[in-house]
């Protein structure tokens, strides 16, 4: 019997703790995803938004760029609530 693959809408992707950055400057949001990280989750959602995407843009910079980070997940990639407006970040 073949196996069949799961779509995106029906892995269920689990997060330690999440973080919602509407409102936040760009430093100040990269300062808190640093500060979750430091805390010892193994994931993060980060709610960064629409917007503009300076905090789109820049959370997925810093976790493409990081050493910390192990994966990322972006949410319209995931079929997630909040699209484009949300990336989840493993440790």
């Amino acid at each position: 019997m073949k196996k069949r693959r799961k779509s995106n809408r029906e892995i269920r992707f689990n997060y330690d703790t999440q973080i919602d950055l509407h409102g936040y400057r760009v430093d100040e949001a990269i300062l808190a995803v640093r500060r979750e990280m430091s805390r010892g989750h193994r994931s993060i959602m980060v709610i960064h938004g629409h917007g503009t995407g300076a905090l789109r843009d820049a959370v997925r910079s810093f976790a493409r760029r990081n050493s910390a980070v192990s994966d990322y997940h972006f949410g319209e990639d995931l079929g997630i609530p909040g699209g484009d407006g949300v990336t989840i970040i493993y440790t």
